[in-house]
C-alpha cells in the first residue's frame, strides 16, 4: 500500500545515529529566545544547534567567552528530497571545566 511505502521511506531517512560526546571549548553564544547555542572547541571547530530542555537552565545562566564542557548530541539524517547527509547538534549539558 501507499501508506506502507511512505512509512518505509520515512524510516529509511530517519536518524541514522545519535552519539553524545563532550566538547571542551569557549561558549560563543546562547540565545534563550530561540533556544540555540554556539561553542568553539579547542581545535577551532564550531558547534551550533538547539538547546535541549534539560540543558536550558544552565545554558541560559552561562557566561559568554568562558570555557565550558558541553555534552553534545550529534544527529545525522538523510534529507528525503536531496538525499544529502545533514548533521544537527543538540546541547544536552553544559558545565565548567574542573579546576586544577
Amino acid at each position: 500500500t501507499i501508506a506502507r511505502e511512505a512509512i518505509s521511506i520515512i524510516e529509511q531517512f530517519e536518524n541514522l545515529s545519535s552519539p553524545e560526546y563532550d566538547v571542551t571549548g569557549t561558549l560563543i553564544g546562547v540565545f534563550t529566545d530561540t533556544k540555540t547555542f554556539g561553542i568553539r572547541a579547542q581545535d577551532g571547530s564550531i558547534y551550533k544547534g538547539d538547546i535541549l530542555e534539560e540543558a536550558f537552565h544552565v545554558a541560559s545562566n552561562a557566561t559568554i567567552s568562558e570555557k565550558y564542557i558541553a555534552t553534545i548530541r550529534e544527529v545525522n539524517s538523510i534529507q528525503p528530497i536531496t538525499e544529502e547527509m545533514k548533521t544537527d547538534y543538540y546541547l544536552v549539558n553544559l558545565r565548567p571545566p574542573p579546576t586544577l
